[in-house]
């Protein structure tokens, strides 16, 4: 079969060489790609030939490849970077932000004063379209060893998943270390609600209350989690916490 194509909008220094059409049927899925000829302003699609599943998969990893090359080129990593994959469908980028003092804004319905206050270690799990979140106390490089505990921010559930609302994560960006600068940006600027079940160890209210009074988050009220670095890293929401 034979289907004339007018093409449009396209830079002069590009030029179609091929089609490509999808088939589906329930799960499953079927692909052509179909040869264009030129022909005065239009294109003409030939007849088409199939796609093998090996070809489709050499296809992807040539771009997450590509993807991988654009990430690495020409950076030292950051120094708080503790694992990255780039393997498709699992890509994943975590890392830590050692205890430090940190400006946090609140809702107004919370009747809590935006503020700079001393927090805990938090270490930031991103996989491209989502973050995850979970605390340590104290300054070092966490590993294995290193006891970890729940998130006690708004905007934060019980396994560790915290909602950007507004805020915007740059998903363009080509490296690693603006990447991790870019979702730290997007979290603490974010506007702190009170959606999602913060985990503390006495009320949350009166705990973040009592945080912005003294400027610092009292690491006392921090509720203990059962996972490890590996399981956060691996496992993430499909770990019993």
């Amino acid at each position: 079969m034979v289907k004339d194509l007018k093409i449009t909008d396209l830079k002069d220094d590009y030029q179609p060489k091929s089609a490509m059409i999808i088939y589906n049927s329930g799960n499953n899925y079927y692909l052509e790609t179909h040869r264009l000829y030129k022909k005065g302003d239009e294109y003409k699609m030939g007849s088409g030939q199939p796609i093998s599943e090996n070809a489709m998969i050499n296809i992807v990893k040539s771009m997450v490849r590509k993807r991988q090359s654009n990430y690495n080129r020409n950076q030292l990593f950051n120094e708080n970077l503790l694992f990255v994959n780039y393997e498709i469908g699992e890509f994943k980028v975590v890392w830590y932000i050692p205890s430090g003092i940190r400006n946090l804004m609140f809702a107004k319905e919370l009747k809590l004063t935006d503020c700079k206050m001393q927090l805990p270690g938090i270490i930031l799990k991103w996989n491209g379209t989502s973050l995850e979140l979970i605390c340590f106390k104290g300054n070092k490089r966490p590993d294995k060893k290193t006891l970890l505990y729940k998130a006690p921010f708004y905007n934060t559930t019980g396994i560790g998943a915290f909602c950007l609302g507004t805020a915007r994560v740059n998903k363009s960006v080509q490296n690693i270390n603006d990447l991790m600068a870019n979702v730290e940006s997007a979290f603490f600027n974010s506007l702190f609600t009170d959606v999602g079940d913060t985990r503390t160890k006495g009320d949350k209210k009166k705990v973040w209350i009592e945080a912005c009074e003294k400027k610092r988050f009292l690491l006392s009220e921090l509720v203990l989690s059962p996972v490890k670095l590996e399981a956060f890293i691996f496992n993430g929401r499909n770990t019993q916490w």
